[in-house]
């Protein structure tokens, strides 16, 4: 079954690389920071049509952290944002000919 975003929600997805996931020893008592905020992929899902611009599937988001849903439905977790939430994201600098 597939899922779609409404009310200005967006689909999302954690970027992850394989590469530089390795195991690190660390003391006990570690704590890491708290992050703000979470760079993130729009997922193949994509975003609710009522949403002010268009996003696509694949595009990198700056979004608040804290702010990120999960639910899980038919053994799959899914992550939304709203997209008051955003607070940039990462475009393609080339010009376009």
């Amino acid at each position: 079954m597939k899922f779609g975003p409404l009310a200005k929600n967006i689909a999302i997805e954690f970027i992850t690389n394989e590469e530089e996931q390795q195991a690190i020893l660390l003391p006990a008592d570690y704590r890491p920071a708290d992050t703000h905020y979470e760079t993130v992929r729009v997922s193949e899902e994509g975003a609710s049509d009522h949403c002010s611009q268009e996003w696509n599937s694949g595009e990198l988001l700056v979004v608040e952290a804290h702010m990120i849903r999960q639910f899980d439905f038919e053994g799959k977790t899914h992550y939304t944002i709203a997209e008051n939430h955003v607070v940039g994201w990462f475009y393609d600098e080339t010009p376009e000919t």
